[in-house]
């Protein structure tokens, strides 16, 4: 779906059925390299007429790994794509990894939402996923940019392009354009 010039995956109207309630895009992936865990981030837009209790669920493997809330109206910017009486959230961003060491993973976004994708829907882009045998030393999940994680899932603790050090935040490292910590192996995403 193009968003104003933004290709995503899902977007306005994407789902046929009257109420998108569980309809879902998913992704399979097969003969992974050996790992222990995986690192993610994606970004993603709520488009039209989002309610407080309008909701995505990203899982892997059909375990919840994050769901939003709703988001937070300051951060809408205008009347992207979709109606246009509606305003868009653009970009919100989200970071995490989890444990897992499958040669296979079902990576799979969830409608929790009520009505229809014609008046509410959200859109996907940015996915990247890292296998790695290297305990993460981050968060097991944040969120940027005014989305609402469900309860034990907090927002990053700093502006994006910095990570938490005591009782401030300080500059990634300059190859990161996100992390979690100082060094070029704390990245969320490179620069």
């Amino acid at each position: 779906y193009d968003c104003a010039g933004t290709l995503l995956m899902g977007g306005f109207n994407w789902s046929p059925n009257i109420s998108q309630t569980n309809s879902s895009f998913q992704r399979f992936y097969n003969g992974l390299a050996d790992h222990k865990y995986i690192r993610f981030t994606f970004s993603f837009w709520a488009i039209d007429s989002w309610d407080a209790n309008d909701t995505f669920q990203l899982q892997f493997d059909s375990l919840p790994i994050f769901e939003t809330l709703g988001f937070n109206n300051q951060n809408v910017r205008e009347a992207l794509c979709g109606i246009q009486k509606y305003q868009d959230f653009a970009g919100g961003r989200v970071f995490g990894w989890i444990e897992h060491s499958s040669p296979s993973l079902l990576m799979k976004f969830i409608s929790k939402m009520d009505q229809s994708t014609h008046d509410e829907s959200f859109g996907i882009r940015d996915i990247k996923l890292l296998l790695t045998d290297t305990v993460p030393t981050a968060p097991p999940i944040c969120a940027y940019a005014g989305s609402i994680p469900k309860p034990g899932q907090p927002p990053c603790p700093c502006p994006l392009g910095q990570y938490k050090s005591g009782s401030g935040c300080m500059d990634c490292h300059e190859d990161c354009a996100a992390c979690y910590g100082p060094g070029s192996e704390n990245w969320f995403e490179c620069a």
